[in-house]
Parts: C-alpha cells; sequence; structure tokens
C-alpha cells in the first residue's frame, strides 16, 4: 500500500481487488500531530473520483500544528504513513519558510532539528506615523503570532529582525533581537537630519500642499536566524545581488531570507501658527512635547512685508530653557544675541536682512522664515497643562513694537510612544457553533516607552469589540473569544484597545462554518 501527499491531498492507490467489494475503497484517514485538523469535501467534487477500488484520494486542511503532521491511512491490517510536505503547508513566501540564514559559515549539525514553525506569523505594528525633528526616532514593534505562549523551548532560538528605512537613495537601519514569551522586540532607527528637508525639487508640475503631508520614509524588515543570538553581526544583506525583476526600494537586495514591507512613516513637524502683527506670525509646534524633549519654534515674515530690520524678544516661563537661535535663511538674514538687555528669563535677538537680499528665491508660501528659536521643556513634569512663551516684535527704524502674545507649548502626559495589543494568533475558527464549547484566544496589551521599554499594562485598558456578532473580548481585556451566539465570520474584524490617552486596534479574523452543514456518518 502506497501513500502520497499532493497539493493538500493523500492518494492512496497499489491496491489488489478483494472478491465482492463496494464502490469505492474503504480506507480510513487519520492526521497525526496536529492540533487542529479537517478533511474536506469540495463543492464542486467529482463523484466519479473515488469509485475506484485502486485509488482513493481526499482534501484535508491542518489549521494548527505544533510539529511536523503526518498523514495515517489503514486497510484492514496495512497501515501506512507519510508526513505533509512543508512547502504545501506554507505556500505563501514568508520570514519563516525561506531557507535559514545563520552567521556561521559551518552547516547545522545533523541532531539540530529546525524549528517547526508552520503556525508563526511576523505581525508589525508602527508605533507612531508621524516622525518630528524633535524627536527623530522610527520605532516598530515585531511580534511572533501563532507561537503557542506556554511553549518555553523556542525562547531562546528566536531569531534577529533587521528593518530598513528607505528615503530616496538612502538608507538606515535598524535591529533587534524577538525575546520573551511573547516573542517580541522593539526596532528603533533615526532618520537622517536631511529627510526632514523638503524633497529634491524635480521638473514638471508640483504641488505645494505636498509639503505639509510631510516626507514618505518607507519601512522593510527581514528576519535573520543566527547560530550566536548576536544581532550586532554584519548585515545579512552583504554579498547578495540586486534583485531587478520587481520594483523595490533603492537599496532592495534579495538575501535568504525575503524582505517584507512594514509600512510608511512621515517625517515633519507640523506648526501651529498666532499671528503678531500685519508682518510676522509665530509657528510653535501643534503636537505635545515631551519632558527634555528640544523644540524647535519659528518666526515667519509675510511676503508682502519689506521689513529689513527688528528684534525679537522672547520671554520664558519657569520650566523652559533657551537653547538657541539661528537665521532659517543665513543668505537673507543675520541674527546676534543681545546677552546686555536681557532679564531674567528674556532672550533679546537682533535680525537684519542682508543687502541685495531681495533678489533672493524664496519658498512659495504666504509667509516665509526668518528665525529658529530652539527651547527645551525641563523641571517636573504635570499630568495636564503646558509651558508659556510670550514674543514680542521692535521695529527700531519706527520705536513701535507688537503687543506681547503669548503661546502655550503642551506637555505630553507620559514618555509613552504607543500601545499595542498582541493575540497569540490573530485567526479563530469558531467551533462554538457546533459544539457550544468557547473559543478563546490570549490577549496581552503592552506599551512601548520612548526609550524602548516594553511593559505589560494588560490588567488596566479597557476594550470593546467593534462587532460581538463576530468576536467579543473578555472584560479583563485579557482574551478575546467565540460562544456559539455569533451570527457570521469576518476576515479583518477590529477590538478596541484604550490605556490611559492612547488606543489602538487589534485585527483578527473569524472562521466560521457555513449552515447548514452536510455531516457524513461512518459505520461504528
Amino acid at each position: 500500500m502506497i501513500a502520497s501527499v499532493v497539493d493538500s491531498k493523500v492518494i492512496l492507490e497499489g491496491l489488489q481487488r478483494y472478491g465482492p467489494t463496494p464502490i469505492y475503497l474503504p480506507v480510513s484517514y487519520r492526521i497525526l500531530n496536529a492540533e487542529s485538523a479537517f478533511f474536506l469535501q469540495e463543492a464542486n467534487q467529482d463523484l466519479m473520483r473515488n469509485s475506484s477500488l485502486q485509488a482513493r484520494t481526499e482534501s484535508f486542511f491542518v489549521h494548527q500544528a505544533r510539529q511536523m503532521p503526518f498523514v495515517n491511512a489503514t486497510y484492514g491490517p496495512l497501515s501506512v504513513q507519510q508526513p505533509v510536505p512543508l512547502e504545501l503547508l506554507q505556500t505563501l513566501p514568508g520570514p519563516f519558510n525561506a531557507p535559514s540564514f545563520t552567521s556561521s559559515s559551518t552547516p547545522p549539525s545533523a541532531s539540530t532539528s529546525p524549528l517547526f514553525t508552520f503556525n508563526w506569523k511576523v505581525h508589525t505594528y508602527i508605533i507612531s506615523e508621524r516622525i518630528h525633528p524633535s524627536w527623530p526616532k522610527v520605532q516598530v514593534l515585531f511580534y511572533i503570532a501563532g507561537r503557542d505562549w506556554d511553549d518555553y523551548s523556542t525562547i531562546q532560538k528566536l531569531p534577529c529582525v533587521r528593518m530598513f528605512a528607505f528615503h530616496e537613495t538612502q538608507e538606515v537601519r535598524g535591529t533587534c533581537r524577538l525575546k520573551g514569551e511573547l516573542g517580541i522586540c522593539v526596532a528603533e532607527l533615526e532618520p537622517l537630519a536631511s529627510w526632514f528637508s523638503p524633497p529634491t525639487i524635480r521638473p514638471g508640475r508640483q504641488r505645494i500642499s505636498e509639503q505639509a503631508q510631510g516626507t514618505p520614509v518607507e519601512l522593510y524588515y527581514m528576519v535573520q536566524t543566527t547560530d550566536t543570538g548576536d544581532c550586532s553581526s554584519e548585515d545579512s544583506r552583504k554579498g547578495s545581488s540586486v534583485r531587478t525583476d520587481q520594483q523595490r526600494p533603492m537599496g532592495y537586495f534579495a538575501g535568504h531570507t525575503p524582505m517584507q514591507r512594514i509600512g510608511s512613516v512621515r517625517l515633519f513637524q507640523p506648526l501651529s501658527e498666532l499671528k503678531l502683527d500685519n508682518n510676522f506670525v509665530v509657528m510653535t509646534p501643534s503636537k505635545p512635547i515631551r519632558q527634555r524633549e528640544t523644540v524647535s519654534t519659528f518666526l515667519a515674515l509675510s511676503m508682502l512685508s519689506s521689513v529689513q530690520i527688528f528684534t525679537l524678544r522672547v520671554k520664558l516661563k519657569d520650566g523652559v530653557a533657551f537653547l538657541g537661535a539661528r537665521a532659517s535663511n543665513p543668505v537673507v538674514w543675520t541674527v546676534s544675541q543681545d546677552l546686555r538687555s536681557e532679564g531674567h528669563g528674556v532672550v533679546t535677538l537682533h535680525c537684519r536682512r542682508k543687502e541685495n537680499s531681495f533678489s533672493q528665491r524664496v519658498e512659495a508660501a504666504a509667509y516665509q522664515r526668518v528665525l529658529q528659536v530652539d527651547l527645551e521643556v525641563n523641571g517636573l513634569m504635570a499630568i495636564q497643562g503646558g509651558r508659556e512663551v510670550t514674543w514680542q516684535v521692535e521695529y527700531p527704524l519706527t520705536r513701535t513694537l507688537t503687543s506681547e502674545v503669548p503661546t502655550l507649548i503642551r506637555l505630553a502626559p507620559q514618555d509613552l510612544g504607543g500601545i499595542v495589543p498582541l493575540a497569540m494568533d490573530t485567526e479563530i475558527l469558531n467551533t462554538a457553533v457546533l459544539t457550544g464549547r468557547t473559543v478563546a484566544v490570549p490577549v496581552k496589551v503592552v506599551t512601548i516607552g520612548t526609550d524602548g521599554a516594553v511593559s505589560d499594562v494588560t490588567e488596566s485598558v479597557e476594550c470593546k469589540s467593534t462587532d460581538e456578532q463576530v468576536i467579543k473580548v473578555s472584560e479583563r481585556c485579557d482574551y478575546v473569544y467565540v460562544n456559539g451566539k455569533e451570527t457570521r465570520g469576518k476576515s479583518r474584524v477590529m477590538l478596541n484597545f484604550t490605556y490611559s490617552f492612547l488606543s489602538a486596534q487589534l485585527e483578527m479574523s473569524v472562521w466560521m462554518p457555513r449552515l447548514p452543514l452536510l455531516i457524513d456518518c461512518g459505520r461504528p
């Protein structure tokens, strides 16, 4: 008796005929080493396909497996079994079904058993998609869904993750190692300072509003398994060739592990404008500022103004320090600080337009930035509130002053970058509608600090399902479940989680049997 597994179908052939026989081959099948697996009946199945006594074909689906599954076929006293080929279990290219890449050039020993990662899927969460010059850090959380959190045997074998940020012809890299019972890590990288500048001008029509939308930066990652566990070793892409058959960002190389796209972030600093008079406006960050974070503020001059000389006085309240000032366009303006006329908490800056500077080309906007003033928020942080800065412009030629205009620098409540809900698996097969037994998946909610630290805050969050007819979430927000009262499934259903001023969504897929069911009952 011979059995073979082809395209998730098991084919049995080679049996002799025995006297009077039924019209089909009476073979019993079992799938071994699978947590959840099903034999399927195809909707358009050929009724005559299994009418032969020489061969029999059955379709099956492996839903969950922690080790290599086998198909067992039994016919009377005869029995045979075959492993399910890994390429049939993992048909889509991914970080865990490509050939392993190790940092050592020596092949692994035969006694080293590779990780069986059938259920493993790398999920990524961009902590903040809006990156500002005052805190130029891109943080991405990586974690493995589909891995049993109670299986500690694989913790020491978890791979490294390498993250790449691409902008025009440049790239920046970061790395981290998946670890812990949740199999998570946070990769960080800092975009180059030049990336925050307006994009390179190209021929053709340009939309001015595109600059306000920020500079896009594409993020990719690749998984690298190592023998030594050292994630800081030489880049795994070294020595590989350039892929030209597909459109990829500049710097893409084909390594032993395929590169996967994470998404994109945008680099910019949204500013709120406050008018001083018909000539000047003050631009301050509209986002909350963290402690010890550099705050870049700007004084901008109307394009219709002919002002050539002025003095700016900046009054700082307690908790705000002056770091420095410079001309936004040194070709056009000069800036000097007058330390003699300054009092406590007052900064005096003299600005003068250079001669023959009116012919200089300026930005296509209603206002042209003249002066950049860098401040720093320090001292004790309040949960709510802000720090006040007052602005006033004096015109020496006419000896006139504008009114003092206060601006408020809002403070971020905590040094938290964001929260991320993690599910042990992102798919649920709703068998509860058939058995009445609840099917649950554990959930953890973690915070990501500005320093990359990860903390479990599951017990302190609030949560709610966006569609309880598909999936529900427990009162303690520690698991999602189906209990048989659901009316439908859904491929992308969201669950909302909230912690303090932060919120995030968990995306799940719920598979539900189509009723009524057609059930074949064999002889006992």
